[in-house]
């Protein structure tokens, strides 16, 4: 394998951990409460599932919980993704000598 297939491997290898990251499911637990919270690339908790009898939204310090969560994966996620990116251009330009 040469080095520029290995780099082109490993940059697609890492892109796909950063989507994987990104879109992986959230959970949040809050005063005894927990919740589904969507992923981290999702901007709202679209499909969020009570895991209790009272809604998510009557629990503030749970939605606070949901929101963090989701900003800190989505963070993640695009910055693992960018350096996988980085990694694939830089790859493109390295010379084959086959």
């Amino acid at each position: 394998m040469t080095m520029k297939r290995f780099v082109l491997i490993l940059g697609a290898a890492i892109v796909a951990i950063g989507i994987a990251a990104g879109t992986f499911p959230l959970h949040a637990t809050a005063a005894g409460a927990s919740s589904y919270c969507g992923n981290g690339f999702a901007k709202k908790p679209n499909e969020i599932r009570q895991d209790h009898s009272r809604t998510i939204y009557q629990n503030e310090a749970l939605v606070d919980a949901c929101y963090e969560k989701a900003r800190t994966w989505e963070f993640v996620g695009y910055a693992v993704a960018g350096l996988g990116a980085a990694v694939l251009i830089g790859g493109a330009f390295i010379k084959s000598h086959e």
